[in-house]
């Protein structure tokens, strides 16, 4: 059964198996590798999850690495413009901007992104990154905006 990138992203966060012939690789490498996981898909936004950690995610100064937003913010943005795609297309980022406003200690880190316009090939995507503080409150620390280009595959 085929199914789109919204439906896909939505199984994977209810925990059921993706279809074997899916040709996205969700969760994604990278997502693996640092750490960070969807916690919310629907259309046109996405929002996910890392849980910083000093020993993992730090710069020199002990704050989260400025790359670490990166990808967190592209995998936000990405996931939001995937969530429009049709069966068989696929996307890439063509061009990412962050503004760093205030540097996060290691805490939770949540990306919210969503796509500010979608045309025929590219979508315009902007994500802002929160830490949550000692309290609790979710304090503003980097806003990212994206290209996302859209891409046919090959019918197989």
């Amino acid at each position: 059964q085929r199914v789109t990138p919204l439906e896909a992203m939505q199984r994977l966060l209810k925990g059921e198996p993706l279809p074997a012939d899916f040709p996205m690789k969700l969760p994604p490498p990278i997502a693996v590798t640092i750490g960070f996981e969807p916690v919310a898909i629907d259309t046109a936004s996405a929002t996910f999850r890392l849980n910083a950690r000093v020993d993992r995610h730090a710069n020199p100064m002990g704050t989260v690495h400025g790359g670490v937003f990166c990808d967190l913010a592209d995998a936000a943005m990405g996931m939001a413009c995937a969530s429009l795609l049709a069966q068989g297309e696929s996307f890439t980022t063509l061009e990412l901007k962050i503004n760093y406003l205030r540097p996060a200690l290691g805490s939770v880190v949540i990306a919210r992104a969503n796509v500010v316009h979608a045309g025929k090939t590219q979508a315009v995507c902007r994500c802002e990154l929160y830490f949550i503080n000692q309290v609790g409150e979710q304090i503003l620390c980097a806003v990212a905006q994206g290209t996302i280009a859209s891409l046919s595959r090959p019918a197989s």
